[in-house]
């Protein structure tokens, strides 16, 4: 358990710094940063702590189709997951009520990054780290790709269970939440989209429908490592 002490962010230092590392007992180690918005506090592991003072992050490179890459750094565990553009089963909140429904999905790319995950489309068949990224064309994201999982508890970011997150963010219901900004044809609410979708006989997402992002993955990945985003 944290003490009372280290509850409380102690007083900036006189110097300019953004971050402290205390060593605990039992060999524990917490990190805390300063920021605009305040200080957070979190433990990390030994390999966390070597890859921040040696500059040296673990990094697999880019692996086989679905998992491409894996790492960590001194943030935490993170992966690049990617899915085929395929058909899909969601579930959309309505008036009426919570509507099943098959549509196809462009190619999405998953990235799992210290506490979090995001959710961004692609164009391409095949996966590119270096195309340009779209807003995946569902709610329950917010505008900089980051999932939002409501009352449910986020996954911890572990490569192993990548696919599995994937498939848990399309298997919960799709409400109104977050729904703007992900469709040209209907920028208020991509629901409407996907209703239509479901009505046609399109075997591919429109691709002329889905909201440019400005990151490609190999920048998203490092924006998200350097806490940019």
């Amino acid at each position: 358990m944290l003490t009372n002490d280290l509850i409380t962010a102690p007083p900036a230092p006189e110097f300019n710094a953004e971050a402290e590392l205390y060593f605990m007992p039992g060999g524990h180690y917490l990190f805390r940063r300063r920021s605009a918005a305040g200080v957070t506090s979190k433990f990390v592991t030994a390999p966390d702590v070597a890859a921040a003072f040696t500059g040296q992050e673990m990094d697999s490179g880019w692996l086989p189709p679905g998992m491409m890459r894996v790492g960590r750094h001194a943030l935490g565990s993170w992966y690049v997951y990617t899915a085929p553009a395929q058909r899909a089963r969601l579930a959309l909140t309505a008036p009426e009520g919570v509507l099943d429904i098959e549509i196809p999905i462009p190619r999405t790319v998953l990235v799992g990054c210290g506490e979090n995950c995001y959710l961004a489309a692609l164009c391409e068949d095949h996966f590119n780290p270096d195309a340009r990224l779209y807003h995946a064309p569902f709610p329950n994201l917010y505008n900089e790709l980051r999932i939002c999982w409501g009352d449910n508890t986020p996954p911890e970011v572990d490569f192993q269970s990548a696919s599995k997150v994937w498939k848990l963010f399309f298997d919960a219901p799709f409400n109104g939440h977050l729904a703007g900004g992900k469709s040209q044809a209907y920028p208020d609410d991509v629901r409407r989209q996907l209703l239509a979708l479901a009505g046609s006989k399109r075997r591919r997402y429109p691709e002329r429908d889905l909201v440019e992002t400005r990151f490609t993955t190999s920048s998203l990945l490092d924006a998200l490592q350097r806490g940019w985003v």
